[in-house]
């Protein structure tokens, strides 16, 4: 063996020994090591992201939940004003609105469930 082939190996041989951003590893520390820290850190990021979408969908199940409450409250109250037996104008407008507002909250609820498929 040349002293140049002798050289070339040992570039060789250096260059197995450096992790991807150029740092000598230990005397203790393996290839196998640096690449289990390396899967050990993407799964560690990638529970992160996962993290942060559950939170985002735990944030829309309590939208979607407290419409729900809003839409059951509104019905509870069309329910007792449906039993007044005399209905006077100012009740039946009311009346009307609740309807209305009722309508709106099924259709946001509607919209919150298709963004959820």
């Amino acid at each position: 063996m040349t002293s140049k082939e002798k050289d070339v190996d040992d570039a060789d041989l250096e260059q197995v020994t450096k992790d991807n951003r150029g740092e000598n590893l230990s005397s203790t520390e393996t290839e196998e090591d640096t690449e289990q820290s390396r899967i050990i850190i993407r799964s560690t990021v990638m529970a992160e992201g996962h993290t942060k979408v559950l939170k985002i969908v735990d944030k829309e199940a309590s939208f979607s939940e407290a419409l729900e409450n809003k839409i059951q409250n509104i019905s509870t109250g069309i329910k007792g004003m449906s039993h007044l037996v005399h209905l006077h104008l100012p009740q039946a407008l009311n009346l009307h609105l609740l309807l209305q507002h009722l309508q709106l909250l099924r259709q946001q609820m509607e919209l919150v469930s298709q963004r959820k498929m």
